[in-house]
C-alpha cells in the first residue's frame, strides 16, 4: 500500500482566509478503477489554493491548521473515511509568505469498495467552533462494474502532467509516471495542454495478436471536433493503461468532452467521456495593475475587440440566457425578437455597456466578464450527468446573485433527505420574510441534483414550510 498523506486543506475553520471563497480555493475530484469483478479501487484527489489559508506566526514560523473529512457514500450511506487533522507549516518572513499565496497544494486518498454505481466522494467542512459555518462538496463518481464479455474503460483521470519516475511508492505513481491530477478540471493559461490517465479493462480470452488503437478526441458543446489524435496498445494484460496528452492551447473559454475509443479489429468496441473547463484567461498570480488612459473609450472599437463581434449563433444564444438572469422580463422578449446575428451581437454589447454605466468607475464589460466567472464557477461545481452547472437551479442562483457568503449543508441523514440553504448578506434585495436573503435547495432523488424549493427573496419559489413539504423523509 502506497504512503498517503493528505495536505490539503478541506476544512479551515479559523484558518480560513475568505470564507465566502473557500470553493474557489478547493476542488475535489475521484475516479475508479476496476480491480476483480466484485470490487473497485477509488482514488480520490483534492487541492486547494494557498491563500485560501490563513497562517498564523509562532515566532519565525508560520502555521495554518487544516481540518475536515472525506467519505465515499453508496447509496447514500458511508462505506470508507478519512479524518483530516493536519498542518501546513513555512518558514520566512511573512513578505516571502504571500508571494506562495498561489501555490497549489494537492494529494490525495485511495479507497477499495464494493462496485456500486450510485457511488459519491464527499468532501466535509466542519467548523471548529460551535456555530460556524459549514460547507459540503460532492463529486459523483463513474463505477464500471466489470463485464467479462465486453471491453471496457475505467473512469477518466485528469492530470496536469506526466513525467517519468523511479519513485513507484510515490502516490501519484502509475505505470513508471508521475500522473500530476487536476482535481478542478480546469485548464488555461497556466496549464494549456490536458493529460489523462485511464485503464482498459479486458474481456476473458487471448488478444496478443490483435489490432487496436484509442482513438482521442475533444469535442464542444455542441459536439463539434475541436482535436483528435490516436495512438496504437497492446492488448497483453488484463488491464491495460492507457494515457497520454491533447492539445488544447487556445480553445475558447468553454466546457469540453475529452473521449476515448477503443478500436478493435476495425470495430469501435468501447467508449467513455470526462468534461474538462478551459478558462483561457485563468492565471494563478494576480494580474499587473492595467494601465489607465486619459483618451476617451472609443465604443466602436470596443464593439469590435469584444468577444461578441466572433460569436456564432448559439453562443450568442447561450450567453443571452445567462446574461438576462435577473434582467427585466422585456429583454429577454426583446431579444427573441432579433432575426440577424449581428443584432444579436449589438443587443448583448449594448447590454452590458448598459451594465457598466451603472456601477462607479466600472471597466469595459466588467459585469459581462464577472458573469463569464460565475458560470464558469457554476459549471465546475454543480454539472449534473450531461446538465451543464449554469443550467442548474443552483447555477442559477450563483450567476445571479454571486456565490453565498455562507452555507448550511445536510448531506446526509436519517430523517431528511439531503438539502443545502444559502445565506447572503446582502441589503439591496427586496424579502418576502426574514432578514437574510436566504436559498434552500433539495437533493430529491439522491443523485446529487439539488433543485430550489424556497427562498424568501422576492420573485423566487416561496415555500416557508420546505423542510416538511420537500426534505422531511416519509416512512
Amino acid at each position: 500500500m502506497k504512503k498517503i498523506i493528505l495536505i490539503v486543506s478541506f476544512l479551515i475553520c479559523s484558518s480560513v482566509l475568505f470564507a465566502q471563497s473557500r470553493q474557489d480555493m478547493t476542488y475535489l475530484d475521484a475516479v475508479s478503477f476496476m480491480r476483480n469483478n466484485d470490487s473497485v479501487q477509488i482514488e480520490v484527489y483534492y487541492s486547494i489554493i494557498q491563500k485560501g489559508l490563513k497562517f498564523e506566526q509562532h515566532g519565525s514560523e508560520w502555521e495554518a491548521k487544516i481540518y475536515g473529512v472525506i467519505e465515499i457514500l453508496q447509496e447514500g450511506k458511508p462505506v470508507a473515511s478519512v479524518q483530516i487533522h493536519k498542518f501546513k507549516q513555512f518558514s520566512g518572513t511573512r513578505e516571502a509568505l504571500e508571494k506562495q499565496q498561489s501555490d497549489v497544494i494537492i494529494d490525495g486518498a485511495m479507497f477499495k469498495v464494493a462496485a456500486q454505481p450510485n457511488t459519491v466522494a464527499l468532501l466535509i467542512l466542519a467548523p471548529q467552533e460551535p456555530n460556524g459555518v459549514s460547507d459540503t462538496i460532492r463529486r459523483q463518481i463513474f463505477v464500471p462494474k466489470r463485464n467479462a464479455n465486453k471491453f471496457q474503460f475505467n473512469g477518466i483521470e485528469l492530470a496536469t502532467s506526466l513525467k517519468p519516475t523511479k519513485d513507484n511508492a510515490n502516490f501519484f505513481e502509475k505505470v513508471g509516471y508521475m500522473v500530476m491530477p487536476n482535481p478542478s478540471n480546469i485548464y488555461g493559461d497556466n496549464y494549456n495542454k490536458l493529460y489523462y490517465y485511464t485503464e482498459l479493462t479486458l474481456p476473458n480470452g487471448n488478444y496478443a495478436s490483435d489490432k487496436a488503437e484509442v482513438q482521442l478526441r475533444v469535442l464542444d458543446g455542441e459536439g463539434h471536433e475541436m482535436y483528435k489524435a490516436s495512438q496504437p496498445i497492446t492488448l497483453s494484460i488484463t488491464s491495460v493503461p492507457v494515457l497520454g496528452s491533447a492539445e488544447i492551447d487556445g480553445l475558447p473559454s468553454d466546457s469540453y468532452v475529452l473521449e476515448l475509443t477503443l478500436m478493435h479489429n476495425g470495430v469501435a468496441d468501447a467508449k467513455v467521456q470526462r468534461i474538462f473547463y478551459y478558462d483561457s484567461g485563468i492565471q494563478l498570480e494576480e494580474p499587473a495593475p492595467e494601465q489607465t488612459s486619459a483618451a476617451p473609450l472609443d465604443e466602436n472599437t470596443l464593439y469590435l475587440t469584444s468577444d461578441f463581434k466572433s460569436m456564432s449563433e448559439l453562443e450568442l444564444d447561450e450567453h443571452a440566457t445567462q446574461s438576462f438572469y435577473g434582467a427585466p422580463s422585456n429583454t429577454p422578449k426583446e431579444y427573441k425578437k432579433l432575426k440577424d446575428v449581428e443584432s444579436k451581437r449589438m443587443f448583448l454589447f449594448n447590454f452590458w455597456r448598459t451594465s457598466d454605466k451603472q456601477t462607479p468607475n466600472a471597466k469595459p464589460l466588467s459585469g459581462y466578464r464577472a458573469m463569464l466567472s460565475r458560470v464558469a464557477d457554476a459549471n465546475k461545481q454543480f454539472s449534473f450527468m450531461k446538465v451543464p452547472g449554469w443550467t442548474t437551479d443552483r447555477g442559477r442562483v450563483m450567476i445571479e446573485f454571486g456565490k453565498p457568503d455562507q452555507i448550511e449543508a445536510q448531506p446526509f441523514a436519517i430523517d431528511s433527505k439531503p438539502y443545502t440553504i444559502w445565506q447572503y448578506t446582502s441589503q439591496r434585495l427586496k424579502l418576502s420574510g426574514g432578514f437574510r436573503p436566504e436559498f434552500v435547495f433539495v437533493d430529491r432523488r439522491g443523485g446529487g441534483n439539488y433543485q430550489l424549493v424556497h427562498s424568501n427573496v422576492q420573485g423566487e419559489v416561496y415555500q416557508p414550510n420546505w423542510y416538511s413539504n420537500e426534505a422531511r423523509r416519509t416512512q
